[in-house]
């Protein structure tokens, strides 16, 4: 192999890594939150965070222990209200709210169109230059190579 093809390889497993990373999150707390209630736990503090765009967490006290949590700009102005977001307990230990179920698919989803979108193109046109070759062409498609399979 090439160090090209190497390196390919290895940002693929890396992306799909990253991807497969935050669909078992959206898969963990998803299936969490089917009939399970809302934990209790003590609002301490929110921030509005930003570089590019601003996004907003919330700190809370849980079994005696601060934690921070990404919410929603809504879930962010109804705190000032007193409304509270509620929040849920994981099958591993995590604490999350709704907002990190939607934040957790949409990473997900987008990033896998994202390479199939990159991929794909690519694959076509390097099959169309002839640097890829397809399996009929290699001799291990159609009726008559189904020795090599057996």
């Amino acid at each position: 192999m090439s160090k090209s093809s190497i390196a390919k390889l290895v940002l693929g497993v890396l992306y799909l890594g990253f991807v497969g990373t935050y669909f078992i999150q959206y898969l963990d707390f998803s299936g969490s939150i089917d009939g399970n209630k809302p934990i209790s736990y003590v609002y301490v503090d929110r921030k509005i965070k930003g570089g590019r765009s601003n996004y907003y967490e919330m700190t809370f006290s849980y079994n005696n222990q601060e934690q921070t949590i990404s919410i929603s700009r809504k879930e962010y102005d109804l705190i000032s209200k007193q409304q509270y977001p509620d929040l849920y307990l994981s099958k591993s230990g995590a604490v999350f709210s709704k907002w990190e179920i939607r934040k957790s698919s949409r990473i997900a989803i987008g990033f896998f169109v994202l390479f199939v979108v990159a991929v794909t193109p690519w694959s076509f046109l390097l099959k169309r230059m002839g640097i890829i070759k397809s399996a009929q062409d290699v001799g291990m498609g159609g009726r008559n190579n189904r020795k090599y399979f057996l």
